[in-house]
């Protein structure tokens, strides 16, 4: 087995101007924090005498990346370096401190021009061919950097309260931090780690109007840092769409039960980032140091299956009450005034979502993405989800993994992003993340694709592997 970790800087060189996303705004770019990268990991094994087969996982600093430009990413990673598509997987960390790529946050101001930018917005169709460019360039860089190594994997649930459900603050919710952690085959130092936890990268608030790739550059810069940049890491994010990072709401739970503003209206500041992230990075190599010498392996077999499906944009019926008929208008609002209104538009080149109509049926086509990797000292899975995953279904899919949850990685935002998927039950509850999502279907359909793809692994079903 060989490793190879490496990154690419993507900040733009005109990013001063260039509106931010993930949060209305009052204004554009106004400086940097920190820089933003796209970061790789390429794992190649051998097989049957001097064939390779070779896995390629890459995490961006980037809110979003849509399933159209993650497929032409890798079509032209497979043209330039055969390496099969449905052997790459393309993640977005979910900062909300770099560049709009959509459109979306084209005008600054409120919720209205945001509907404007969804609208009228103008994609960064530059940006995101330089992107594209710099990813197939890495992936170069790495293949001319593989070394032999050896792979062992460790998790720890985090007691400390570094993370809130905005919208059931009481639960005192907790998330495993992951590590799949990589040495040299014959000097035995940690060469690098891929990283794992849950966090929405909102460790900086809608005030701040500077670049940054949130607490995620800093845990990766910690790592580095403490290292004399021997060891590298690559962070892919958990089931995070309901969780927040404690910032400036405090800790009284029961509080914030009663009054949810504290955890939306939280005004974390740079402090903030480098808190959360250089305690992950502090504990990523603590975690990664306390693995034993003899569970890492130096061979490992691995299995990749993928899915297509497609998610209707329709609505449910639910208890008539006062968030019955808001969700009700929303929805109208989106299925017969947004959408005609995107339909009839130039399709863009990249576009936010895969549409497809027929007739008066709109469907919305996605992903998921499962690796298996069997090792003499057990089996692990990565799972990859196209979209902001609730905590609720992110439990149901790791309580189904075969080996245990222990042996499971969530990464959402991956291959895809189709916005918040949540349990119906959280959507007849109401809140901020019934706007932004395509349809109220998402998570159940999400949730019974994923948990059925399990079924099916389980019963060794006719799969074809990549």
């Amino acid at each position: 087995m060989k490793i190879a970790f490496g990154k690419a800087l993507i900040t733009p060189d005109n990013y001063v101007g260039m509106p931010l996303a993930g949060y209305t705004r009052k204004d554009v770019c106004r400086g940097k924090l920190d820089d933003i990268f796209v970061h790789g990991v390429l794992i190649e094994e051998g097989y049957l005498g001097n064939l390779v087969k070779r896995i390629l996982l890459i995490s961006t600093d980037l809110l979003k990346l849509s399933m159209l430009f993650n497929n032409y990413v890798k079509e032209r990673i497979f043209e330039k370096y055969r390496i099969s598509p449905g052997q790459i997987l393309i993640h977005a960390t979910h900062t909300h401190a770099a560049p709009d790529l959509t459109g979306e946050f084209t005008y600054p101001g409120g919720v209205l021009n945001t509907v404007r930018g969804i609208l009228f917005g103008k994609p960064a169709d530059k940006y995101f061919i330089e992107i594209a460019g710099k990813i197939e360039k890495l992936v170069g860089e790495l293949i001319e950097n593989l070394v032999p190594c050896k792979m062992a994997w460790a998790k720890e649930k985090i007691e400390e309260d570094l993370i809130i459900n905005r919208r059931h603050p009481t639960r005192r919710s907790k998330f495993d931090l992951g590590v799949i952690s990589f040495k040299g085959l014959e000097n035995g130092k940690l060469l690098g780690m891929i990283v794992n936890y849950a966090a929405h990268g909102t460790t900086l608030s809608n005030e701040n109007l500077k670049l940054s790739a949130d607490y995620i550059g800093r845990m990766v810069h910690r790592i580095e840092e403490l290292t004399n940049n021997e060891t590298k890491a690559v962070y892919f994010n958990g089931p995070s769409g309901d969780i927040n990072p404690i910032t400036t709401c405090g800790s009284d739970f029961d509080e914030m039960e009663k009054d949810y503003s504290h955890i939306y209206e939280q005004k974390g500041t740079y402090e903030d980032t480098i808190r959360l992230g250089y305690f992950l990075g502090e504990r990523s190599i603590k975690l990664a140091n306390s693995i034993k010498d003899s569970q890492y392996v130096n061979t490992l077999n691995v299995k990749v299956y993928q899915k297509i499906f497609s998610i209707p944009m329709k609505d449910i019926n639910a208890s008539f009450n006062f968030q019955f008929l808001l969700n009700k208008l929303l929805y109208w609002v989106k299925r017969y005034f947004l959408l005609p209104i995107l339909l009839a538009k130039p399709k863009p080149n990249f576009p936010s979502i895969s549409l497809k109509k027929k007739r008066n049926k709109i469907n919305i086509y996605t992903m998921i993405q499962i690796f298996e990797i069997n090792t003499k000292k057990g089996t692990f899975y990565i799972t990859g989800v196209p979209g902001e995953l609730f905590e609720d279904i992110g439990k149901k899919i790791l309580d189904v993994t075969p080996t245990g949850k222990e042996n499971q990685f969530i990464f959402q935002n991956t291959n895809d992003w189709v916005g918040y998927l949540f349990p119906l039950k959280e959507y007849t509850r109401g809140g901020y993340e019934i706007l932004p999502t395509f349809s109220p279907l998402g998570g159940e359909y999400i949730q019974k694709e994923a948990l059925k793809f399990y079924e099916e692994i389980k019963n060794n079903a006719n799969f074809h592997h990549f």
